[in-house]
């Protein structure tokens, strides 16, 4: 039977991760009680269509150095736990969750997702994931909570400051398949999107933050297709036997000093000398 989780397209990032690189942008899902800064406001699901479309920019970048998507594929990572901007203590006292524990096995393979954690009351919380819905309650203070799909694990140690906790508090957190830095240029692509959606003819003018986003992105995304040189970049699974060798003229002048770096092509495609 096909579930969201099989049926669903994998991400390189989530929405959660988008939020998280910018506060000028929120969803439906966090709340917004509190919130004075977000000025973007969009359904998770239209975070999630420019998503894809920062992922097809990834590959389309990188399909001849990488298998899409195994190549950027790695043992499942979770990102730190976050506050809902809506908890009600805002101090060094409030509650925090410091960590969360993965767990990656031959039987579980935790896939790209946003996880909530919802209080129920001062001790009692539900576990919530994006892709697979409910997944079991836990206590705090209590033992350790695994989801019902075996994905995650809350460890009772990794809470702080729990008498501090109050019914409806929530945090959320993310869980990656992939390497992380294939997450950060999946988060900044799209997030830079999002940024320049909200102009139009009216407003035409760029968003600064967005194009500083695009541009370290794709600076990045260059050195990754080229490997090989000093400056160049690999992520664990690079298919070195899918890159060639390209000859690369020269000329070295009458003193034998090498002007290769100022040789230029020809607008034919040849090159002049």
């Amino acid at each position: 039977m096909a579930t969201l989780k099989t049926s669903k397209r994998a991400s390189y990032s989530t929405f959660l991760d988008i939020i998280n690189e910018n506060e000028k942008i929120a969803t439906e899902v966090i709340d917004q009680s509190s919130q004075d800064v977000a000025d973007i406001v969009k359904h998770a699901g239209n975070l999630e269509t420019y998503i894809y479309r920062a992922d097809s920019t990834i590959n389309g970048y990188l399909q001849r150095f990488y298998s899409i998507p195994t190549g950027f594929e790695t043992v499942s990572w979770a990102t730190l736990p976050v506050a809902d901007r809506g908890n009600g203590l805002k101090s060094v006292t409030a509650p925090r969750l410091g960590s969360v524990f993965v767990n990656n096995s031959t039987t579980v393979d935790p896939r790209t997702a946003v996880w909530k954690i919802t209080f129920t009351s001062t001790e009692t919380f539900s576990l919530y994931s994006y892709l697979e819905g409910s997944q079991g309650t836990g206590l705090v203070p209590g033992t350790d909570t695994t989801s019902t799909n075996g994905d995650v694990t809350i460890l009772a140690a990794a809470w702080e400051n729990t008498g501090s906790i109050t019914s409806g508090d929530k945090f959320y957190f993310s869980i990656i398949d992939v390497d992380p830095l294939i997450n950060m240029l999946s988060t900044k692509i799209a997030t830079s999107m999002i940024l320049n959606s909200v102009y139009n003819e009216e407003m035409p003018n760029d968003s600064e933050q967005a194009v500083r986003l695009w541009r370290e992105a794709v600076g990045i995304l260059n050195k990754m297709q080229k490997p090989f040189e000093p400056d160049g970049i690999q992520i664990g699974q690079f298919s070195g036997q899918v890159a060639t060798s390209i000859p690369i003229p020269y000329k070295i002048n009458p003193i034998g000093f090498d002007e290769s770096s100022i040789i230029q092509q020809s607008p034919d495609g040849e090159y002049p000398y």
